[in-house]
């Protein structure tokens, strides 16, 4: 291929289609982050080999307590799955981040340092508290892994 920009691929019959307004680099960009973040919920539910992989694992049991940080747990279909593997006497706490996590993207943040290119450090006073040895959030009993004071 000697254009890695898919929008350089638009054919004038689509242009036509969409009008001339499509072909606004800035347009284009609003487009994309509209699928990319708007698309979330729609690509995770197909992505169910990998949520049960996640799950897996997760070693999720009956009783377990949870603490989820995430983007759009709820739309993404992870609350009803979480609450399937640990029943009715599960509990899970959930911080979502999602408004946190858009505005960083759509003002173009650089990512806080982490294990993830695309995390971002959360302020201090929305950050559930955390085991001073390992960091491990302390709220939630059981999370991947167990915390080094438990």
């Amino acid at each position: 291929m000697e254009n890695e920009d898919p929008w350089a691929w638009m054919q004038p019959y689509d242009v036509r289609r969409f009008g001339e307004v499509i072909m606004d680099p800035k347009e284009q960009e609003r487009w994309c982050r509209a699928v990319l973040l708007g698309g979330l919920p729609f690509m995770w539910r197909k992505a169910e080999v990998a949520r049960n992989l996640i799950y897996d694992r997760l070693e999720l049991r009956e009783g377990d307590k949870m603490l989820v940080i995430g983007e759009c747990i709820d739309s993404c279909g992870f609350l009803d799955d979480m609450r399937k593997r640990i029943g009715p006497h599960g509990e899970i706490e959930i911080f979502d981040i999602t408004d946190e996590a858009r505005d960083n993207y759509m003002d173009k943040k650089p990512p806080g340092p982490g294990p993830i290119p695309a995390t971002f450090q959360t302020a201090p006073s929305t950050a559930p508290p955390a085991c001073r040895a390992c960091n491990i959030p302390t709220t939630g009993a059981r999370l991947a892994r167990k915390c080094c004071e438990s």
